[in-house]
Protein backbone atom coordinates (compact mmCIF):
# COMPACT_ATOMS: atom_id res chain seq x y z
CA UNK A 1 0.00 0.00 0.00
CA UNK A 2 1.54 3.47 -0.89
CA UNK A 3 1.17 5.92 1.98
CA UNK A 4 2.88 9.14 0.35
CA UNK A 5 3.84 10.37 -2.73
CA UNK A 6 6.91 12.79 -2.87
CA UNK A 7 7.41 15.10 -6.18
CA UNK A 8 10.46 16.68 -7.84
CA UNK A 9 9.01 20.00 -8.55
CA UNK A 10 11.87 21.06 -10.66
CA UNK A 11 11.31 17.03 -11.98
CA UNK A 12 7.88 17.60 -13.00
CA UNK A 13 8.69 21.36 -14.77
CA UNK A 14 11.41 19.70 -16.72
CA UNK A 15 8.82 16.93 -17.44
CA UNK A 16 6.44 19.92 -18.72
CA UNK A 17 9.33 21.10 -20.95
CA UNK A 18 9.65 24.11 -18.86
CA UNK A 19 12.75 23.13 -16.91
CA UNK A 20 13.05 24.97 -13.57
CA UNK A 21 9.78 27.19 -13.97
CA UNK A 22 7.77 26.43 -11.69
CA UNK A 23 6.03 29.66 -11.74
CA UNK A 24 3.80 29.10 -14.60
CA UNK A 25 -0.02 28.51 -14.85
CA UNK A 26 0.53 25.16 -16.97
CA UNK A 27 3.16 24.02 -14.00
CA UNK A 28 0.78 24.85 -11.41
CA UNK A 29 -2.56 23.54 -13.52
CA UNK A 30 -0.64 19.69 -13.47
CA UNK A 31 0.52 20.55 -9.95
CA UNK A 32 -2.98 20.74 -8.69
CA UNK A 33 -3.97 17.89 -10.68
CA UNK A 34 -1.51 15.53 -8.55
CA UNK A 35 -2.12 17.13 -5.39
CA UNK A 36 -5.80 16.06 -5.98
CA UNK A 37 -4.89 13.07 -7.15
CA UNK A 38 -3.12 12.41 -4.08
CA UNK A 39 -5.18 13.62 -1.77
CA UNK A 40 -8.18 11.19 -3.43
CA UNK A 41 -6.04 8.58 -2.64
CA UNK A 42 -5.60 8.88 0.97
CA UNK A 43 -1.92 9.74 0.29
CA UNK A 44 0.32 11.85 1.80
CA UNK A 45 1.79 14.68 -0.72
CA UNK A 46 5.34 15.36 -0.34
CA UNK A 47 7.94 17.15 -1.83
CA UNK A 48 12.08 17.91 -2.64
CA UNK A 49 13.23 21.65 -1.52
CA UNK A 50 16.21 22.54 -2.28
CA UNK A 51 16.82 24.83 0.85
CA UNK A 52 14.76 25.33 3.61
CA UNK A 53 13.68 29.24 2.97
CA UNK A 54 12.31 28.11 -0.60
CA UNK A 55 10.80 25.00 1.00
CA UNK A 56 9.37 27.19 3.84
CA UNK A 57 7.35 29.11 1.03
CA UNK A 58 6.17 25.66 -0.64
CA UNK A 59 4.59 24.92 2.47
CA UNK A 60 1.72 26.87 2.17
CA UNK A 61 0.80 24.65 -0.59
CA UNK A 62 -1.38 21.16 0.41
CA UNK A 63 1.79 19.17 1.22
CA UNK A 64 1.96 17.14 4.65
CA UNK A 65 5.75 16.49 3.80
CA UNK A 66 9.31 17.99 2.49
CA UNK A 67 12.32 16.66 1.84
CA UNK A 68 15.33 19.16 1.41
CA UNK A 69 18.13 17.75 -0.06
CA UNK A 70 19.80 19.50 -3.52
CA UNK A 71 20.73 16.82 -6.52
CA UNK A 72 23.64 18.77 -7.43
CA UNK A 73 25.30 17.69 -4.01
CA UNK A 74 24.91 14.01 -4.89
CA UNK A 75 26.50 15.13 -8.45
CA UNK A 76 29.41 16.64 -6.59
CA UNK A 77 29.91 13.61 -4.24
CA UNK A 78 29.91 11.50 -7.39
CA UNK A 79 32.47 13.63 -9.02
CA UNK A 80 34.72 13.86 -6.08
CA UNK A 81 34.82 10.33 -5.87
CA UNK A 82 35.61 9.77 -9.38
CA UNK A 83 38.71 12.16 -9.24
CA UNK A 84 39.83 10.62 -6.14
CA UNK A 85 39.81 6.88 -8.22
CA UNK A 86 41.77 8.65 -11.04
CA UNK A 87 44.06 10.18 -9.09
CA UNK A 88 44.98 6.49 -7.90
CA UNK A 89 45.26 5.04 -11.13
Amino acid sequence: MLGAVSIGLEDLSAALGQALDVETKAFQFVLDKVLVGVKWAGNLAGFYGNNPSESKEKTTLDFQLVNICMDISIILQSFSKNLHDMKNV
